[in-house]
């Protein structure tokens, strides 16, 4: 009897075990591993979770208000959106009935102090609030999809922004989101992964899932090839333009790692074999000119 008492207790603990796991598993459904190249954070580095009062799922998109890096927006998997006046320490959540999908960009227009923001919801289509979050309209007039992939918004140029779908190509708004009409129907194909834009907006990169890396330097109003090291039209899932000197560039590309460009894209160097994952989905140059 003893022995059956003990093979339940042993049943039990590994069950409890299971059930932890379970339960912490569930909690991260997507993962996220970061890597990066700044010289002034030390390899090693421990990264330490910063979401106290936000819920909602995965973290999906962020934004920043202030150049600072004070007011950060964050949304996430399940369409909520958040506000940090602390460089992320706490967060509030902002209003407005949910869609249920997962936001793949943020917009926040510096010139009105936070009043007036922008989502773009996969599945859903385009949101915009004026009064802060409070309350959301649907802004998705002339794009010919919901199922958006990626968000632009020059920081210079707030009033234009470019939102990229996965099955109908790429779209831009002159008037802040309010309308859209499609850029690039010829060279781009339907399936835009990856979308930057320059302070002024004139100079933007879409990255396909189909058709490679192209370029803008008329606001997306024609568009050219760039070619990347990694063979004929690799996927590419992210793209950031350098504030500090917008000539260097650098783009995540499936089964390739990291692509950089100092010239705006005419040459290229690739991450080192074995220093990242093949399956790198994003980007972003760090204060000090590293990518990150």
């Amino acid at each position: 009897m003893k022995r059956v008492g003990r093979i339940v207790t042993a049943v039990l603990v590994v069950f409890v075990l299971a059930v932890v796991w379970y339960a912490h598993s569930g909690e991260a459904v997507v993962m996220r591993h970061v890597f990066t190249n700044a010289a002034s954070i030390a390899e090693g580095t421990i990264w330490v979770r910063s979401d106290k009062g936000l819920f909602g799922g995965p973290v999906t998109a962020i934004a920043n208000l202030s150049s600072d890096g004070a007011v950060v927006y964050a949304g996430t998997r399940e369409d909520k959106i958040y506000v940090s006046s602390d460089g992320g320490s706490d967060w509030t959540p902002l209003d407005g009935t949910s869609s249920g999908h997962y936001v793949v960009g943020i917009t926040v227009d510096p010139r009105e102090n936070g009043s007036v923001v922008g989502k773009a919801v996969y599945g859903a289509g385009f949101f915009l609030s004026e009064d802060g979050g409070q309350t959301w309209k649907n802004a998705s007039r002339g794009l010919g999809s919901r199922s958006l992939s990626c968000l632009a918004s020059p920081a210079g140029s707030p009033d234009t922004l470019f939102a990229g779908t996965g099955d109908a190509g790429l779209f831009v708004s002159r008037d802040g989101g309010r309308s859209w009409s499609r850029t690039g129907r010829q060279n781009l194909g339907d399936r835009i992964a990856a979308v930057d834009a320059s302070r002024d907006g004139r100079t933007v990169y879409a990255g396909t899932q189909e058709t490679g890396l192209f370029v803008s330097r008329d606001g997306g109003g024609t568009w050219n090839t760039i070619v990347l090291p990694y063979g004929s039209q690799p996927m590419v899932m992210g793209i950031d333009i350098d504030p500090a000197d917008e000539l260097r560039l650098a783009v995540t590309v499936t089964g390739g790692g990291i692509g950089l460009s100092k010239d705006g894209g005419r040459a290229w160097v690739t991450s080192r074999k074995g220093s990242l994952p093949s399956d790198c989905v994003a980007v972003e140059f760090l204060p000090g000119r590293a990518p990150g």
